[in-house]
């Protein structure tokens, strides 16, 4: 390993109060481009260590000397989408759970990824605690909430004066009203398709085949 391709969470700034930190955790950052490496190696850095690469093949190569907690990946690499890519790292390591950032995201993107053995598929435009909170859950996902793990942040309680609260007319056909829950559930979520399945108590692949279904419905 390339120990320059290494920053420890404790060169980086502290996130916010309400951020879970993993200091003995590495993630593994799989991006080319100068900007967003250094943001996203910013952002990540404040919780965890960040070891990076620089394409899909340098990530194997990584992979195949060191056990990341979490991959966080470009879609668009140098030698390789991150669809193509997929196979190849899940090879090395197949209980690594994979985040793909995509600044073109689509629903047939994050089907076909999730689909390939992604965890999750988040826009690249994303906010530094939406970005750190989706690692901290991909990290702990087989962690059962009344475990040692840390807690993720309770939302506060909404009345029904608040626009997070949700509600469908008497006589709404169900499957509208499944439609409205989950784009609301979808927007308080920042978009993650895992975490808005947790909260409505699916499977993440169940709300990725609805929101197929309806878009090929529509």
């Amino acid at each position: 390993m390339i120990e320059d391709n290494v920053i420890s969470h404790t060169e980086a700034n502290s996130p916010s109060q309400d951020t879970p930190i993993m200091p003995n955790e590495r993630v593994l950052l799989i991006e080319d481009a100068q900007a967003p490496r250094s943001f996203l190696s910013r952002t990540l850095g404040k919780i965890a260590t960040v070891v990076h690469a620089r394409s899909i093949l340098e990530g194997t190569v990584q992979l195949a000397t060191m056990s990341p907690k979490a991959i966080i990946m470009d879609w668009s690499m140098p030698d390789g989408n991150a669809l193509e890519g997929m196979p190849e790292i899940l090879s090395i390591q197949d209980d690594v759970p994979v985040i793909v950032l995509c600044a073109d995201l689509t629903v047939d993107r994050a089907v076909d990824l999730m689909r390939a053995g992604a965890h999750d598929v988040l826009p690249k435009t994303i906010e530094e605690d939406t970005l750190q909170m989706a690692v901290f859950r991909a990290i702990h996902a087989d962690i059962k909430m009344k475990s040692a793990a840390p807690e993720l942040p309770k939302a506060p309680p909404v009345s029904q004066d608040d626009p997070m609260s949700f509600s469908v007319p008497l006589g709404t056909p169900l499957r509208q009203a499944e439609e409205k829950l989950i784009d609301a559930t979808l927007a308080f979520c920042n978009g993650s398709i895992p975490a808005c399945a947790q909260v409505l108590e699916v499977s993440a692949s169940t709300l990725y085949r609805k929101l197929e279904a309806r878009k090929s419905s529509k």
